[in-house]
């Protein structure tokens, strides 16, 4: 099942700043210009995640984004936000009787899944390795 762009995005994005907030508030204009984004595209994004408490903003010129609690921040929590975690048959394709259930099963076993993985392990892992989301090439979420 293909996730929403915007669930990308916020994955993408949410992992930058949690791995570059030591050194300061990250900007948006980093993460657009590193992945070569649409600011129109990022800004919903990061607004989303700010509504939800995901990600602290501050405006001005020493202003950008936090991840307060990165450790608290899985995977999982970021495809709820940008799907309807009320009604799984509107983020899955309909299959009619027989193949819905076990497609709403699968997606509840996806996301209990994805709740392994927090901001701050995949950080850590990213950091080991010597990965930086800023300096290298973009990451892919695709599962």
């Amino acid at each position: 099942m293909p996730l929403p762009k915007k669930c990308h995005l916020a994955m993408q994005a949410t992992l930058c700043i949690a791995c570059h907030q030591s050194g300061g508030r990250v900007r948006s204009a980093d993460i657009v210009k590193h992945y070569k984004l649409n600011d129109r595209a990022l800004e919903p994004v990061l607004q989303t995640l700010s509504r939800a408490g995901i990600i602290e903003g501050t405006l001005g010129a020493q202003g950008g984004y936090t991840v307060p609690h990165p450790e608290s921040v899985t995977l999982a929590d970021l495809v709820r936000l940008f799907t309807d975690e009320r009604d799984p048959s509107a983020t899955l394709p309909d299959m009619g009787k027989t193949l819905s259930p076990s497609l709403e099963r699968a997606y509840k076993t996806y996301l209990t899944s994805l709740s392994q993985y927090t901001l701050a392990g995949l950080r850590d892992t990213l950091l080991q390795r010597g990965l930086d989301p800023l300096n290298d090439t973009p990451l892919d979420f695709m599962i």
